[in-house]
C-alpha cells in the first residue's frame, strides 16, 4: 500500500479534558502509520479552556491546526469547517470524547486501496440505553427512506477520500450531518467498507445528542434532503401512498362492519362474520368477565381451549379494563391493519428494491382471487348456490380475495399476519447479517405464534426450514447455525403450547380432527363447501372439473403460480446468488405451502385450510412479481433492447396484476356501504339484556344449560361457558367430539324435570329458553314454567333457576 496522506481532524465543544489526550493519542497513531499528517481542531464555541488547550497544542507541534467559531454553530457546522481545512488525500474524523482507540485508525487504512469511505461501527456501542434506543430507530428511518444499508450511520470514526468528500454539498448544521454525508455518498456512487472498532464509556463531558432538541432537528434537517434526491420520485410516492391509505381506509371500513350497533342497539355483524365473530365474542367475553385467568374452553365446559387465542386476549383485556365493547373489538384490528399494510409494503419494498413492484405485489396478496366474483357480478349468465345471503359459483365455493375470505371475519389473522411480517424481517436481516441477536428474536417470534395463530406458526416454520435447507446446500455455515439457533429457540418456547394444544382435550378429540392424507383440497369434503363434480363421476385433481375449480377461485394468480415455480427452477442458480437467496426461499416456501394442502388436511373443514394457502401467499406474492418482471426485463427471452425489455415487463406484469385483483375490487365495492338490512342481526337489544342480568346477578360457579345457537348471549355476551356451544366450531377448529353430551341436552330440553341425570352431572344452576331451543330441540316453554322458577324474561330469552 503506497503510504497515504491523512488529514484527520476533531470537531470539539467543552471538551477541556479530553482534547489534549484525543491529539495526542492521533498524533501517535498517524505517525506509525505515514509521514505525511496533519490534525485539525474544530473548536465550535467552546466556552471553557478547549480553545486555550487547543491553541498550546498547535504552538507545540506544527502539524497541529486550529479552525475555531466564535459561536457554537452546531456539529455539522464543525464537521463542515474540518472537511474544508483539509489538506490531504484522506480525512479522517473522530470526535474527541475518548470514546474510541485512536490507535485504531491503522483498522481502517488496510482498505485504502479497494474502498473510497471506510466507516467504523462501534462493537458494541457503550451508550446508555436512551441513546441505543434512539440511535435504532434513527437508523431504521434512514435505511427505509434513503436505502442506506450502514450498520452504524453516526460513528464518528470515518476515513474518506478527500477530493470526494471536499466535492459533495453539505447543508446539515446537526445531528443529521452523518447521515447526510453517507448517503451523498452513496448517492455518488462511493464504495463503502464497514469496519468494527471499539467503543468506550465517556468518561468526561456532558453529550448533547440525546437532547430532545437535537433529535427533531435531526428530522427536520434531513428532510429536505429525501425531496432534494427524490425529485423524480414525489409524484410517485404520493401515488403509492394515497393507494395504501386508501387500502387501510377500505380495510377499517370493512372490518368496522362486523360489529356495530343499528339505531334500535341491536349488534349487527357482516353475513361473512355472521358465524366467527360470536366465537372470538365467546372468548373476548370470557377474558374480559371471568373472575380468575384459566384457559377453559367457553363453548364445551370442562375442555381446555383450542383456538389460537392472543388476538382475543388483547380485546378482552382492553374490554375488562374499559368495559366500551366497540372500542374494545374494533380498535387493536385498527391498529394491526395500519401495521399490517406497512408492514407488508416496507417488506416486499425491501425485498424488490422497487416500490411499484411491491405495490403490485401487495395488491394480489391483498386482492388476488379467481373470476368467482367477476362471475357473480353477472348472476343471470351462470348457475348460482345461495347460503347464509352469500352468493357462491358452481364450485360451491368462493375464495373471493384474502381480504375478504381471510382478514375480516377469521380475526386472527391479524396478529396472526403482523408476527409472520416480523418474523419474515427478521429473516431477511439474518440472510444479510447474520447476528446471534436476529436468530434469537426471530425464534423468540416463531416461539410465541402457536397461540397467536397456528397457520401462521406451521408456515413459518416451514420457511425456517426451507431456509435451513438452502443454505446447506450452499454450504453458508455462518447463516445456518443461525438458523439452527432459532430453530432451538423456537422449540424451547413453542412446544409446550403445541403439547396443550394436541393433548389438554386428547379424550375428547375423534379421530377425523387429527391432520391425514388426501389427495385433492376440498375432494374429501362433503356439503356446499365441495367441488362439485358430475353426478356419477370419480372426484379427483386429474381433472378438467378440478383444473375449472381452481381457476374459478385463484383465476391469474394461479398463472402467476405456475410463472414462479417455472422461473424459480429454470433460474435457479441467478435465484440462489447470496443477493437474491432471499426470492428463492420465499418462492419455495410459499409454493411448498400451497402444494401441501393438495396432500394434507389439516383441519376437520377441509374449507379452513385456505388459511395455510393465505399464507402460502404472503411468501409468494412478491416471488411472483420478480420472476416475471426479470423474466421480462433481465433474461434476454425477449429479444430486444433493455429499455424495451424493462417497458415489456411493466405492461405484462401491470396487465397481470389488475387482471388477478379485479375480482377482489368487484367484491369490495358491494361491501363499502351495504344498508343495515344486508347486515344481519348478531345479538338483539333483548340478547344484550339477558347477558347483562347474567353477568349482574348469577354467579359465575353456576353453569347456565343453553342450546347450541352460535348466537348465544350466554358464553358470547355474558362471558359464562356453556355445556355445548355451537357445534360447527366444536368439530372445524378442534375436532371435539359432542355427540354424546349433545343427546344429554336435546333430552332435557324435550322433557324437562328437576329429576334430570344431566343436572347432576354438571353443576347446573340455571336454563336458558330462546328460540334456538325450540326450534332445534322442540322445547315446550311451558314445561319450563311449570318445572323451574323463571328468574328473568326479555324478548325471546327467559332464564330459569334450578
Amino acid at each position: 500500500m503506497k503510504n497515504p496522506s491523512i488529514s484527520a481532524f476533531f470537531p470539539a465543544y467543552n471538551e477541556e479534558m479530553n482534547i489534549e489526550h484525543s491529539v495526542r493519542a492521533a498524533d501517535a497513531a498517524l505517525r506509525g502509520i505515514t509521514d505525511t499528517y496533519e490534525i485539525i481542531i474544530v473548536d465550535d464555541g467552546s466556552r471553557d479552556q478547549t480553545l486555550a488547550i487547543a491553541d498550546r497544542l498547535s504552538a507545540e507541534n506544527p502539524r497541529v491546526r486550529v479552525v475555531r467559531h466564535e459561536k457554537n454553530q452546531g456539529y455539522g457546522a464543525a464537521l463542515k469547517s474540518g472537511i474544508a481545512a483539509a489538506t490531504c488525500d484522506w480525512i479522517f474524523f473522530a470526535d474527541a470524547d475518548m470514546q474510541f482507540r485512536l490507535e485504531e485508525i491503522s483498522k481502517l487504512t488496510e482498505f485504502i486501496p479497494e474502498s473510497d469511505a471506510i466507516i467504523g461501527y462501534r462493537a458494541p456501542r457503550r451508550d446508555p440505553f436512551f441513546r441505543l434506543v434512539n440511535a435504532y430507530g434513527w437508523n431504521r428511518f434512514i435505511r427505509f427512506f434513503f436505502g442506506l444499508k450502514v450498520r452504524d450511520i453516526d460513528c464518528a470514526f470515518k476515513l474518506i477520500r478527500r477530493k470526494l468528500l471536499q466535492s459533495i454539498p453539505i447543508r446539515s448544521t446537526g445531528s443529521a450531518v452523518s447521515a447526510e454525508i453517507l448517503i451523498r455518498l452513496k448517492h455518488a456512487g462511493a464504495n463503502f467498507r464497514e469496519v468494527p472498532v471499539t467503543h468506550l464509556p465517556r468518561r468526561y463531558g456532558v453529550p448533547t445528542g440525546a437532547k430532545i432538541g437535537v433529535i427533531v432537528k435531526a428530522f427536520l434537517e434531513i428532510r429536505p434532503l429525501y425531496f432534494e434526491l427524490n425529485k423524480r420520485k414525489i409524484i410517485p410516492a404520493c401515488v403509492i401512498g394515497f393507494i395504501l391509505l386508501s387500502f387501510v381506509a377500505l380495510h377499517i371500513r370493512l372490518v368496522s362492519q362486523t360489529f356495530f350497533y343499528d339505531a334500535s342497539g341491536n349488534i349487527r355483524t357482516t353475513t361473512e362474520g355472521y358465524g366467527d365473530v360470536p366465537l372470538h365474542l365467546t372468548m373476548i367475553t370470557k377474558f374480559a368477565f371471568a373472575p380468575t385467568f384459566d384457559l377453559g374452553e367457553p363453548i364445551f365446559y370442562g375442555s381446555q381451549i383450542h383456538y389460537h387465542f392472543a388476538t382475543d386476549l388483547m380485546r378482552g383485556l382492553i374490554l375488562r379494563l374499559t368495559h366500551a365493547w366497540r372500542f374494545s373489538f374494533l380498535a387493536p384490528l385498527y391498529a394491526l391493519i395500519i401495521l399490517n399494510v406497512a408492514g407488508v409494503f416496507y417488506l416486499y419494498r425491501r425485498l424488490l428494491g422497487n416500490a411499484w413492484r411491491a405495490l403490485a405485489a401487495f395488491l394480489v396478496f391483498f386482492l388476488g382471487a379467481g373470476p368467482a366474483e367477476t362471475l357473480n357480478a353477472f348472476k343471470g349468465m351462470f348457475p348460482d348456490v345461495i347460503h347464509f345471503g352469500a352468493t357462491y359459483p358452481s364450485q360451491n365455493i368462493d375464495f373471493a380475495s384474502l381480504l375478504f375470505m381471510s382478514f375480516i371475519h377469521q380475526q386472527a389473522f391479524f396478529l396472526g399476519l403482523f408476527a409472520v411480517i416480523v418474523f419474515s424481517w427478521l429473516m431477511l436481516e439474518l440472510f444479510e447479517r447474520p447476528r446471534t441477536s436476529l436468530a434469537i428474536a426471530a425464534g423468540v417470534i416463531l416461539g410465541l405464534m402457536p397461540f397467536v395463530h397456528a397457520h401462521g406458526f406451521l408456515s413459518s416454520g416451514a420457511a425456517l426450514g426451507v431456509a435451513a435447507v438452502l443454505c446447506l446446500r450452499k454450504k453458508d455455515r455462518e447463516v445456518l447455525k443461525k438458523l439452527l439457533l432459532s430453530g432451538v429457540v423456537a422449540a424451547v418456547l413453542a412446544l409446550p403450547q403445541v403439547y396443550f394444544i394436541l393433548t389438554a382435550n386428547k379424550a375428547l378429540v375423534t379421530a377425523s380432527s387429527f391432520s391425514h392424507f388426501r389427495l385433492g383440497w376440498m375432494i374429501a369434503s362433503a356439503g356446499y363447501d365441495s367441488v362439485t363434480f358430475a353426478p356419477g363421476a370419480v372426484a379427483s385433481i386429474f381433472s378438467l372439473r378440478y383444473l375449472e375449480f381452481l381457476w374459478v377461485n385463484f383465476g391469474v394468480v394461479l398463472i402467476l403460480f405456475v410463472v414462479m415455480c417455472l422461473g424459480l427452477y429454470l433460474f435457479r442458480k441467478k435465484y440462489g446468488t447470496n443477493g437474491q437467496r432471499p426470492v428463492l426461499w420465499l418462492g419455495i416456501s410459499g409454493a411448498l405451502l400451497a402444494l401441501s394442502i393438495e396432500f394434507i388436511q389439516y383441519q376437520p373443514w377441509d374449507f379452513d385450510d385456505n388459511k395455510i394457502l393465505v399464507y402460502a401467499l404472503f411468501f409468494m406474492a412478491p416471488c411472483m412479481i420478480y420472476v416475471l418482471w426479470t423474466a421480462c426485463s433481465e433474461t434476454g427471452i425477449f429479444r430486444i433492447g433493455a429499455t424495451c425489455r424493462k417497458s415489456l415487463a411493466g405492461i405484462v406484469t401491470g396487465a397481470a396484476v389488475l387482471t388477478a385483483i379485479l375480482p377482489g375490487l368487484i367484491h369490495a365495492e358491494g361491501h363499502i356501504s351495504p344498508p343495515d338490512s344486508y347486515l344481519p342481526v348478531a345479538f338483539s337489544v333483548s340478547a344484550q339484556d339477558m347477558a347483562d342480568y347474567i353477568r349482574q346477578n348469577v354467579p359465575y360457579a353456576a353453569l347456565i344449560l343453553t342450546g347450541t345457537s352460535n348466537l348465544n348471549p350466554v358464553d358470547a355476551l355474558a362471558g359464562r361457558p356453556v355445556l355445548v356451544g355451537y357445534t360447527g366450531w366444536l368439530w372445524s377448529t378442534s375436532g371435539v367430539d359432542y355427540t354424546g353430551r349433545l343427546n344429554e341436552i336435546a333430552g332435557f330440553y324435550a322433557d324437562p324435570s328437576r329429576s334430570s341425570p344431566l343436572l347432576h352431572e354438571y353443576p347446573i344452576g340455571y336454563v336458558l329458553y330462546d328460540n334456538s331451543v325450540k326450534n332445534d330441540f322442540h322445547a315446550d316453554k311451558s314445561k319450563f314454567d311449570a318445572a323451574f322458577t323463571k328468574v328473568y324474561e326479555t324478548g325471546e330469552f327467559a332464564l330459569y333457576k334450578i
